[in-house]
């Protein structure tokens, strides 16, 4: 049983680094591809876009820290954590998946919408302290995940950048628990920044692996 326990870590960690270390360059460089850092600050305070904004501050989908980095007077987009860019995205950037945001996409669904769709409820999965994440649980969701990180690629950047982003999926997929727990602190609050409401479930699901050691 204590050997389950301890996959059962090890699969988590993988998956929070796949979406910290891999996911988040991902998502502002689509983020970026669609606002370059030149406009941002116009783009972020164009009047429709200033409402959406409000609007996701009132309903406490961001902080007020992350409000004060989209209003900074030097807005600088590589500070962002990937809540904020994932926020940005979803609610102002990208363009609605086939079935809306509150179904799961089709399979035939590639878009950069449908993409975030299927990472925020990978996401949640892992947040799930009832997910009991086995070998084919987690070769389920490295799947769904690595591909639709892949695909935002696709849609975004070069074909480099794609090989690139395949290698480092293959490679962390191989990188020993060692390795892995070296930027496990960085990478778990980079995820509580992203929904704090859920993070006592994250923290619990990685709690044996003594995070704060």
């Amino acid at each position: 049983m204590a050997a389950e326990t301890v996959n059962e870590d090890i699969y988590t960690i993988r998956v929070i680094t796949l979406l910290a270390d891999i996911g988040k360059p991902c998502l502002l460089q689509a983020l970026l591809h669609k606002v370059p850092k030149e406009i941002i600050h116009q783009f972020l305070q164009a009047s429709e876009n200033r409402k959406i904004i409000d609007q996701l501050l009132i309903k406490k989908v961001i902080t007020e820290e992350q409000f004060d980095q989209l209003f900074a007077e030097k807005i600088n987009p590589d500070e962002f954590d990937i809540g904020l860019i994932y926020a940005i995205l979803r609610y102002i950037v990208a363009p609605e998946p086939k079935k809306g945001w509150n179904i799961h996409p089709e399979d035939d669904d590639n878009s950069i919408g449908a993409c975030l769709l299927r990472i925020q409820k990978l996401r949640n999965r892992i947040y799930d302290p009832n997910t009991k994440i086995d070998d084919e649980e987690f070769e389920e969701i490295w799947e769904e995940l690595g591909e639709s990180i892949k695909q935002i690629v696709r849609l975004t950047q070069s074909d480099a950048a794609c090989t690139a982003v395949r290698k480092r999926i293959r490679n962390l997929k191989k990188e020993t628990e060692d390795s892995l727990k070296k930027n496990l602190k960085k990478n778990v609050e980079e995820l509580f920044k992203w929904s704090i409401a859920d993070f006592s479930s994250l923290f619990k699901a990685v709690g044996s692996c003594q995070v704060y050691k």
